[in-house]
């Protein structure tokens, strides 16, 4: 199912600034991690499917510990990805690619995502489906943009950038130690089960 840019705008735009939260952190953490590289001697990545990966990694883990604890969400997790529902929406982050669609592995679930019409295993047939890209720079030293966009295949059916509320900076807290990944995992997912998202959209 798809929605119109307006009806996603009037569900998302009080959570702009969560969402900008979220990427801009991935970002300043891969940023971190980079110039730790370089600190200590080691190669930069060779290859840019590794940087996606590592901001993705990251994007999920902020994703958790902003939207995780919020009754009005639900975060669920997959193998390789992660999605959040929201007022009848699923969203997924990506990186940008071709005509800013989000790049994918033709795998089935993905295929089921990205046309207008698939329909998402254990949801709800009228579930829209939303796409969160973020734009690079094309030697990956700056994030540019971060819009929402609906897709049907591989054709844009619209999208709109996101902006903060206001002009104030967002502040970014990058931990200067090492801390145990599981222990900061644990408390930041709970995801809902699937009879919680069925009473959800019965409501």
């Amino acid at each position: 199912m798809t929605i119109t840019k307006e009806k996603a705008q009037d569900i998302w735009s009080p959570h702009h600034d969560r969402i900008i939260r979220v990427i801009e952190s991935a970002w300043a953490e891969y940023i971190a991690l980079k110039q730790c590289r370089l600190e200590n001697g080691f190669a930069p990545l060779l290859y840019s499917r590794t940087k996606s990966n590592d901001i993705f990694d990251a994007i999920a883990r902020y994703a958790f510990e902003e939207f995780g604890s919020d009754e009005k969400f639900m975060l669920r997790t997959e193998a390789q990805t992660f999605k959040i529902f929201h007022s009848n929406c699923c969203i997924r982050f990506k990186k940008s690619g071709t005509n800013l669609l989000g790049n994918n592995i033709p795998t089935q679930a993905a295929m089921a995502f990205a046309e207008a019409d698939g329909q998402l295993p254990n949801m709800p047939p009228n579930t829209a489906k939303l796409e969160i890209v973020w734009v690079a720079n094309d030697i990956f030293t700056e994030l540019e943009s971060i819009h929402i966009l609906a897709r049907d295949g591989d054709t844009l059916l619209w999208e709109y950038p996101i902006d903060r509320a206001d002009d104030k900076e967002i502040v970014i807290n990058i931990p200067t130690s090492p801390t145990d990944p599981d222990d900061d995992f644990d408390g930041l997912i709970k995801p809902k089960r699937d009879s919680e998202l069925d009473k959800k959209d019965r409501a």
